[in-house]
Order: structure tokens, then C-alpha cells, then sequence
């Protein structure tokens, strides 16, 4: 089954898979000089992956995803816009292995959370990115775009961060309605409210409530910036890059909709960014 065939409302998805595109598109400043071939993995319906060909129609593009129905999308938009410089497949990662193809530059462009949550958790992460590094081109370049946050917002001493309770009740105040806090309880019973990194995964879930029916059990923050640097590590790869930042959007929203001061929102974030640099 496709990871996004669960979706309610298929439009509602890639409108979110499109926004913050320009923010998304930072993956490209960091391709390699003479990059001629790119690989983007969970493509959807190829929002991203056709705006990148179009601003860079030197290079060939490879979009893949498991949905058949988003590739077909995805063709029809290509062919649209009279973009020829990009390719798309359904296809798993994996099966690219036995195929000669190499790429100078692999992405994941939020997507690896669902390889997290609708495959094996962290072995499913960690064979998607060994995977890419397979292949990519000696001096190849991996860029993985996320929701992230750093992995000493876990720690449990976090519950007792000045300001914990603060941020709690500003919360809460804004979803006052019993319907509305009773969603926040099913998510406190599933992920637990005991940490700033709990919070901050409850602010980016609070994002998407009207779909919750069919993603509640998505962690979207399960695999943290530290993480993605072990794994690269281990891999022998050279880390280029690695940032974890707030987007400005979601800073402006939080700061209007639970009135958080600069402080408190100076210890959330939303979105990582990480890339590195294959050795041969």
C-alpha cells in the first residue's frame, strides 16, 4: 500500500507538500558544481522536484514515489509546464540498486518521517539514507529536508525548563473548546507531554488537526539532526551542513495564535536541514 492511500483528502496533502517551497529549495545551493543528474526521493506529485528542473534545465531529474496515482500527477504537470529535463517513477529506493544509474545529488525533501513511520522506524530511516549513498556518484552530494529538532529537547530534565508550564497553558488557552482539548489529550497519550520537545512536536501537529484521523499516529520528530549525523558518520560521508531552524511562517503563527514571546520561541524549531558529501 502507498504511504499517503490512508490520506482523506489527497489535495489537503500536497498542498502541504508545496508550501514553503523557496524554503525547501535550499537543497539546491548545495548540489555539486558540475552536477548533471539528480535523484528525488518521494517526489508526490512533483511540486518541488519540476521546480527544481525548471530552474536548473542543465540537469536531469529523477523524481520517484511509491504512489502511482502521484507520478501519473506528476507527469501531466511536467509535460504542462513543458518541462523535459525531469523524469518520473514509481519505483521502491531499493530497487534502484540493481539499475546502473548513479546520481551526483540524492534529496529527501520532507519525506523521511513517513519512511520512519510506515516502514520499520529508524532501520527503515537508516536503509533509505545508506540506500541513496549507494547510489551517488564518487564526490556526490545527500541532502535530507525535514521536520527535526535537536536531541537535547528529549531529555526529561527538560520538563522542568523554566517556562515549561508557560508554554503549556498558552497552549491549551488557545484550544479551548472540549472537542479541541480532546485531541490534545490523544496526542498526549500517545507521545507523552514531558519534554520542550513534546511541545514542540504537539505545535507542529496542532498544524494538521483536521487530518489527524489518518496521521495521528505520525511522529514527526522522531529522528533528530544528531541522529542524521551519526548516520551519516558511519557512513564515511563528509558532513557539508547540518541546521535546525524555525520557519518564519510558523514563527509568525505561534507568536499570533498562543502569544509566544521571543524567548519561548527561541527554543522551538520546525525544520532540518542536513547534507553531506560522499567520499568516493
Amino acid at each position: 500500500m502507498s504511504l499517503h492511500e490512508n490520506l482523506k483528502d489527497t489535495g489537503r496533502f500536497l498542498s502541504r507538500m508545496s508550501a514553503s517551497i523557496e524554503s525547501k529549495l535550499r537543497v539546491m545551493q548545495y548540489f555539486p558544481k558540475n552536477c548533471a543528474t539528480v535523484l528525488d526521493v518521494g517526489c508526490a506529485d512533483g511540486s518541488v522536484t519540476i521546480t527544481m528542473a525548471r530552474r536548473l534545465p542543465h540537469v536531469e531529474f529523477v523524481g520517484i514515489d511509491l504512489d502511482a496515482a502521484f507520478v501519473a500527477l506528476a507527469e501531466e504537470r511536467a509535460a504542462e509546464a513543458s518541462v523535459t529535463n525531469v523524469t518520473f517513477r514509481s519505483v521502491y529506493l531499493r530497487d534502484l540498486l540493481a539499475e546502473g544509474q548513479r546520481f551526483d545529488a540524492v534529496t529527501f525533501i520532507s519525506v523521511l518521517h513517513e519512511f520512519y513511520n510506515y516502514g520499520e522506524g529508524m532501520s527503515s530511516v537508516m536503509k533509505a539514507v545508506a540506500d541513496a549513498h549507494e547510489l551517488l556518484r564518487s564526490r556526490g552530494v545527500l541532502c535530507i529536508r525535514d521536520m527535526m529538532t535537536h536531541e537535547r529537547m528529549k531529555e526529561e530534565k527538560f520538563a522542568y525548563w523554566y517556562g515549561w508550564s508557560e508554554l503549556y497553558t498558552k497552549i491549551m488557552a488557545r484550544w479551548d473548546e472540549r472537542s479541541e482539548q480532546d485531541l490534545i489529550r490523544g496526542f498526549e497519550s500517545r507521545f507523552g507531554l514531558v519534554s520542550v520537545h513534546a511541545l514542540n512536536h504537539l505545535l507542529l501537529k496542532l498544524l494538521y488537526t483536521d487530518n489527524w484521523a489518518h496521521e495521528m499516529q505520525e511522529n514527526y520528530l522522531a529522528v533528530t539532526i544528531e541522529d542524521y549525523i551519526a548516520l551519516v558518520k558511519i557512513l564515511g560521508m563528509r558532513l557539508l551542513h547540518a541546521e535546525v531552524s524555525l520557519l518564519p511562517y510558523l514563527r509568525d503563527r505561534w507568536q499570533r495564535e498562543y502569544g509566544l514571546t521571543e524567548e519561548e520561541l527561541s527554543t522551538l524549531y520546525s525544520t532540518g536541514l542536513l547534507i553531506a558529501k560522499k567520499q568516493q
